[in-house]
């Protein structure tokens, strides 16, 4: 969906990691980050869903030291020779802002990709639109869902699109 870094893309904070709770990242963007780093510490992930997920998705090594956040849910996999808490803040305050930059610009086409295991809600989704509609026009973004759960959506909103585990609904996006 996005260009590569070498073609000019901005690396986002959600871009290059593995976020098991979405709540906690739609109260992420809803306090500004304020609270992103609170529990980002380095080492060994502690939850064993989070673990037995990640073995699933590839081929991840749990013996490895990660960056992670209980809190978020999250593993920062890209991360894991960036020992130093200094460098990791520098290099996410840049992804921060690139965020920040992009959501405020209605020149760039942006869409929000929600990948996930579990049943994502209308009301989740009414608060990331709520969200999303502080800083852009209404309606100029798209919010596509990966749905991997056994749960079937039926929702009628205009700019989001449901993709059950794999169909052909990006074909209708452009």
């Amino acid at each position: 969906l996005k260009p590569r870094k070498a073609a000019g893309e901005k690396t986002l904070p959600f871009d290059l990691g593995f976020f098991m709770n979405f709540d906690r990242i739609l109260d992420t963007l809803d306090n500004e980050f304020k609270t992103f780093y609170d529990d980002i510490e380095w080492g060994w992930i502690s939850n064993p869903l989070v673990t037995m997920d990640l073995k699933m998705l590839f081929d991840f090594n749990p013996n490895v030291k990660h960056w992670v956040s209980e809190k978020l849910g999250a593993v920062f996999n890209h991360e894991y020779m960036m020992t130093d808490k200094g460098e990791f803040k520098t290099r996410y305050d840049k992804r921060i802002e690139n965020f920040y930059e992009y959501i405020k610009d209605d020149r760039y086409e942006l869409y929000f990709l929600v990948a996930s295991f579990s049943e994502i809600r209308q009301p989740q989704i009414n608060r990331l639109k709520s969200i999303i509609d502080r800083y852009r026009s209404k309606n100029s973004y798209n919010i596509i869902i990966i749905n991997q759960s056994s749960h079937k959506y039926t929702l009628n909103d205009k700019n989001v699109y449901i993709i059950d585990e794999i169909d052909d609904t990006f074909d209708n996006l452009k």
